[in-house]
């Protein structure tokens, strides 16, 4: 369970953020410049709120009282950022194995070639992102991102890449590997379609809002 409520500044902008989000998808949708992947940076780590908490399955990340922020390694959390952000000079394979290591603290050890199956792109495995297609590529990085066993997956717009007939098909590949994994996703869109697809709830921003708040079930 994520339970956090946080101020974060950029510039002359800021947002005020309460959620309380179980094991569901939580989607963040608007405009551009609406501090929706801000958000996301303040809890993986990336950029430091200046005020509130964020904690998750009982563990604080970030509290100005206390004085705790979390480097991202220690988070346990896995991004998904909008351009993949693969490595070029490592092969599919590699990039996940990557990923296993990034989470080697965890109690239980994934095999990537079982979790590059379960995504449907073991054959590519000695492939680099260069050499494959979008989808594959976002398939990729889920399969890295999740490969560290994170307890909350973010995912910067993972389909806006993506042309029509891909897009929709992984939505629903979203959905399932979500029932899988059982953990808090955290999906940023700015697509309505993806959001009345893939959302257990909603989080709706814009540039002249400063405040908003989200509760899952």
């Amino acid at each position: 369970m994520l339970k956090a409520d946080f101020l974060a500044k950029r510039g002359d902008f800021s947002i005020e953020i309460q959620l309380h989000v179980n094991r569901e998808i939580l989607v963040l949708c608007g405009p551009s410049g609406a501090g929706k992947t801000t958000i996301l940076q303040c809890l993986s780590g990336l950029l430091q709120p200046v005020s509130g908490f964020i904690e998750l399955n009982g563990r604080l990340l970030f509290s100005d009282i206390k004085g705790i922020n979390l480097p991202p390694r220690e988070r346990n959390i896995g991004y998904v950022f909008q351009d993949y952000a693969l490595f070029p000079h490592l092969t599919v394979r590699q990039n996940v194995v990557y990923g296993i290591k990034k989470g080697s603290g965890n109690s239980t050890s994934l095999d990537p070639m079982e979790l590059l199956s379960s995504f449907g792109i073991d054959l590519l495995a000695d492939r680099y992102p260069g050499q494959i297609s979008g989808g594959e590529k976002q398939r990729t990085a889920l399969a890295r991102a999740l490969a560290a066993q994170p307890e909350l997956l973010l995912l910067d717009e993972p389909l806006c890449a993506l042309d029509k007939d891909i897009r929709s098909a992984l939505r629903f590949e979203l959905k399932k590997i979500h029932r899988e994994w059982q953990i808090p996703f955290i999906l940023v869109t700015h697509d309505e379609e993806d959001a009345a697809v893939l959302g257990d709830s909603k989080m709706s921003l814009s540039r002249k809002r400063a405040a908003a708040m989200a509760a899952g079930s």
